[in-house]
């Protein structure tokens, strides 16, 4: 059991979703970006993998300052689209072996791909407080995902822990913290009346990322 801070922040230099470096991760092809020449010709190679789950084309709402796939995913007359999502691996390496279900992976790296469009990435740090101190804390970036990051956040909480949350973008909250974590409304409430000023957070200053913005 202990005493801990859990502070939501916003992550201001992500990695953009498909060039993280990670293995097995989707690739967006976007038809929007002038400055690149991109060939959209169908072979027969890229026909296959529409047909197996293992491409989608991509259309932009800019409404929405979002893609999404069409509720075929493959190539159609209505209009040209604004992109493709192609897993360039393996198909061995793809956990989902059914088009529909390759379909829901694609969507939730799309969602990741959103919310680094509207720059909707997050990061946690969570500190220990003792009555004369704070003690060390540990930051956690690259979160895109909200149900991702709750799930990240309570893992990294014990069994017994009182926690303040200190989240001003409403992401984290009471209700999702389990009835085995007591959440309370400031160090007021687990710290000793004669304990110090709390010490302030002294992050270190992330090393700067290239990224790519894209107008919404």
């Amino acid at each position: 059991m202990a005493n801990k801070i859990v502070r939501i922040l916003h992550d201001d230099a992500p990695a953009e979703p498909g060039n993280r470096g990670w293995d097995g991760e989707w690739k967006l092809i976007d038809f929007r970006d002038r400055n690149v020449c991109h060939d959209r010709r169908i072979d027969i190679g890229l026909r296959r993998k529409f047909a197996v789950g293992l491409a989608f084309v991509l259309f932009y709402v800019h409404a929405d300052g979002a893609f999404y796939i069409p509720y075929t995913g493959a190539p159609v007359d209505l209009k040209p689209p604004d992109g493709y999502l192609i897993w360039p691996h393996p198909a061995s390496d793809m956990g989902p072996k059914l088009p529909e279900e390759r379909r829901v992976d694609a969507e939730g790296f799309l969602g990741e791909y959103n919310a680094y469009l509207h720059g909707e990435v997050y990061g946690f740090e969570i500190a220990y407080w003792f009555p004369n101190e704070v003690g060390q804390s540990e930051v956690h970036w690259g979160h895109y995902d909200r149900e991702n990051m709750v799930s990240a956040i309570i893992h990294e909480l014990a069994h017994g822990d009182t926690i303040v949350i200190e989240d001003e973008y409403n992401i984290f909250n009471a209700g999702d913290v389990p009835n085995v974590i007591t959440v309370v409304d400031s160090v007021d409430d687990f710290v000793d009346e004669d304990a110090p000023e709390p010490i302030p957070f002294e992050l270190v200053p992330r090393p700067p990322r290239s990224r790519r913005y894209l107008d919404l």
